[in-house]
């Protein structure tokens, strides 16, 4: 009986070792899962981490993403108007201003080709019944893609129509580039009353406006005029060009064209006279007056010049 206890204490203690080490064997197990489990998640997820940075890496080498513009557009300089560059552009004329061509004429012209005198309509006989030079010439003249020599002189009226006008600046704007003077033909006539006046506005120059309207702009009231006489010159150039004027309306600044789409023509007075392929004078003697050909004579260089550009030359 005493024996029969002792064994069941002892299977009693055995039994409870036995439970003892089953529970910490447990939970030895259970850490090492989670320590595993841990490492597991850690390692997969640097993995998947690795595999989306290369892929993307990949992926942009095959489909590479757009270039990012940190360029800032550079913006064209506009030209001054006053530039001898040349913009092919014109602008329209301006509503509340109109600036209109009344004459233009000169005293010397040039052609660029030479020309035969028994075809050329100004030679020898009047151009029409009253005797008149003036306009027909000057079309002949342009036909023949001449122009006129030293200075072109020309009449503007300018009208402010419901709006007082500021006039600032009475310019030249160049329609193509300064090129050599006209040495083919030369034509030139003596006048009959008062010289030309010393022209105001240098074609040579990089800024092509008169200096006397930058000096001291002009008011024009609303409903009223004023008349500007023009003279451009140039003694170096043949030079294609059309007057426009700077304006001040309503404290706004703008550059208005005149005379619609006329362009003009302004050529040097060469300085060696027997360059010129032909030289024809307009005589007043005889009936009826007429241009006639001679020979260039260089003593009447200085007196050509004056008619050219008027004052001494």
């Amino acid at each position: 009986m005493g024996k029969s206890r002792r064994r069941r204490g002892r299977q009693s203690s055995i039994a409870a070792e036995q439970g003892k080490s089953g529970g910490e064997a447990s939970g030895k197990q259970r850490w090492r899962t989670l320590i595993i489990t841990t490492a597991v998640v850690a390692i997969v997820s640097t993995v998947v981490t690795l595999a989306i940075n290369n892929f993307g890496t990949v992926w942009h080498k095959i489909r590479p993403k757009p270039p990012v513009n940190t360029e800032v557009e550079r913006r064209q300089v506009p030209l001054d108007a006053s530039s001898s560059a040349v913009d092919p552009s014109r602008p329209a004329e301006d509503s509340a201003t109109v600036g209109t061509i009344e004459s233009w004429g000169g005293r010397v012209w040039a052609l660029p080709a030479s020309v035969d005198s028994t075809a050329t309509p100004w030679v020898g006989k009047v151009p029409d019944d009253n005797n008149n030079f003036g306009p027909a010439f000057g079309t002949w003249v342009t036909r023949a893609e001449g122009a006129d020599v030293g200075t072109t002189e020309l009449r503007i009226v300018v009208t402010a129509q419901d709006k007082d006008v500021v006039i600032s600046g009475v310019c030249a704007h160049l329609t193509g580039p300064r090129i050599a003077p006209m040495d083919g033909t030369l034509f030139y006539m003596e006048p009959q009353g008062d010289e030309p006046e010393p022209a105001s506005i240098n074609l040579d120059s990089g800024n092509t406006c008169a200096p006397e309207f930058g000096a001291a702009p002009v008011h024009v009231e609303a409903g009223k005029n004023k008349v500007i006489d023009v003279s451009a010159s140039t003694r170096g150039h043949t030079v294609s060009w059309y007057p426009e004027l700077r304006l001040v309306v309503d404290g706004k600044r703008q550059t208005t064209p005149v005379g619609g789409n006329q362009t003009f023509r302004t050529t040097a007075l060469l300085d060696d006279l027997t360059a010129y392929r032909h030289y024809f004078s307009y005589v007043y003697e005889g009936s009826p007056p007429r241009f006639r050909e001679g020979l260039a004579d260089p003593s009447q260089l200085a007196y050509l010049r004056k008619l050219a550009y008027g004052g001494n030359g």
